[in-house]
């Protein structure tokens, strides 16, 4: 038990440098941490990011949008299709929550028909 405080005294000066080292080490990763994430730091350039630069360049959505999708079921009606788009919409708006909402009803260029992998 003798052995470690008697080590530690001894050689103090030989731990307090490696201590400042690893310390030195460490600090120059960290400053270059930033350059290696980007935005947040927890982003990365990945399928999320891509689907987000499309929307952007196809649709004009800004870059902090929330998107809502609709899937019409086959044996569903047109209208009543429509009826459920217009009402989760009216309740959407209800919350207050939203700055803007870009209906598919009023921009028909939103109504997109698109085959789901199942």
């Amino acid at each position: 038990m003798r052995n470690i405080p008697s080590f530690l005294v001894r050689f103090h000066k030989v731990i307090l440098f490696l201590w400042l080292a690893a310390a030195i080490i460490m600090g120059v990763f960290a400053t270059k941490l930033p350059s290696m994430l980007e935005g947040d730091g927890f982003r990365t350039d990945g399928e999320y990011e891509q689907v987000q630069k499309d929307l952007t360049d196809t649709f004009d959505f800004p870059e902090s949008t929330i998107m809502v999708l609709f899937e019409k079921e086959k044996k569903e009606s047109k209208a009543a299709f429509e009826d459920k788009i217009g009402y989760t919409l009216t309740e959407i708006k209800k919350l207050g929550l939203a700055s803007a909402i870009e209906s598919p009803l009023d921009n028909t260029s939103l109504m997109k028909k698109i085959p789901l992998m199942r």
